[in-house]
């Protein structure tokens, strides 16, 4: 059995404070160090004793009388891979803030668009984005993330034992296959809540096992999912998960219409059940770098739930207008599957 890779890192720092608050999105662009000469690294990793120690003096500034060193010590602690069922399931991650820390930590798992060409043949946006994407000046796949899952603030202290994978810019998610990520530590003052010019990254293979998305429903019809809103993607989405009529007849023996809705199709000699999707659930608002967690399936139109049977259906993304809440359908790129016992 491989080994966790264990790194701590200690830094003696008079931090270089952003503007940016905890709450403002983390930019997925490391910083460039404006340490100077005077920037030292010492490193050593598993298996011999996990230390690495920073010293900083940054911009030339020199300490006041009286002033101590701050000590920041941080932490990450992930398995040499992570392992995905599937999309939308989680992997181990063991990610945690040491006690001794005084800072506040955010994590992100990011992957370049090179890597996404290279091992699944996409980028991860819609065409026409991607065109208009690498049209700009300075754009290098190589250089150029997508950021998968993120953290909330680990408090000194504290841990995150998983993370999870979201959907990429167009909706998809990621064909199973073996990628190379970057875990990217985003340390936060945590008094100010303001974040520093300082960062880590760590290089984390993970693979996702399987293609089929299938999603075991609980004795109360919730689905056990973690959709990410990329940290990116500008926009407030909400998330459907739909299912054809036809699909619940072939499955349960009955359309689940009622009777009102059966009449009308009935009179419609161009209706077909295929083309008459009913909506199992309907999330709130995942505004950009957070999740949706978990999916509770609603009634069917005749009032009854989904039935015992495995179900093909989809996951639909809408754009949610931040004046009116109007939602826009943006994409049917996920294909899922049901599962009621």
């Amino acid at each position: 059995m491989t080994k966790p890779r264990v790194l701590f890192i200690q830094l003696f720092l008079s931090f270089l404070i952003l503007s940016c608050a905890l709450a403002e999105p983390i930019s997925q662009e490391i910083q460039l160090s404006p340490l100077g000469d005077n920037f030292v690294m010492e490193i050593e990793v598993e298996p011999q004793i996990a230390t690495e120690s920073t010293t900083i003096t940054p911009g030339g500034q020199l300490p006041k009388p009286g002033a101590k060193p701050k000590l920041n010590v941080f932490g990450i602690d992930v398995p040499a891979t992570l392992y995905f069922e599937y999309p939308f399931t989680s992997s181990m991650a063991r990610l945690h803030n040491p006690a001794e820390s005084t800072m506040i930590v955010v994590y992100q798992l990011r992957i370049s668009v090179a890597e996404l060409l290279k091992q699944a043949g996409i980028t991860g946006y819609s065409e026409s984005h991607y065109t208009q994407l690498s049209s700009q000046i300075g754009f290098d796949p190589a250089s150029s993330y997508i950021v998968l899952s993120q953290t909330k603030g680990i408090l000194p202290g504290g841990s995150v034992n998983e993370m999870s994978l979201g959907t990429l810019p167009d909706g998809s998610t990621l064909p199973a296959g073996s990628y190379t990520s970057e875990l990217v530590m985003v340390p936060f003052d945590e008094q100010t809540r303001e974040g520093a010019m300082v960062t880590a990254v760590v290089i984390v293979p993970f693979v996702i096992q399987n293609d089929v998305i299938r999603l075991q429903a609980d004795v109360d019809q919730k689905l056990v999912l973690s959709i990410f809103n990329p940290v990116q993607s500008g926009q407030q989405l909400s998330y459907s998960i739909q299912i054809s009529q036809s699909e619940i007849e072939r499955v349960s023996g009955s359309p689940h219409q009622s009777k009102d809705n059966l009449a009308v199709q009935a009179a419609d000699p161009s209706f077909l059940s295929g083309y008459e999707f009913i909506s199992l659930f309907d999330s709130d608002i995942v505004s950009p770098g957070e999740f949706l967690e978990g999916a509770q399936l609603q009634k069917l139109p005749d009032g009854q739930s989904l039935p015992t049977g495995e179900y093909q259906g989809w996951l639909v993304r809408y754009e949610v207008d931040a004046l009116d809440g109007e939602k826009t359908m943006l994409d049917v790129n996920t294909q899922i599957f049901i599962v009621i016992e």
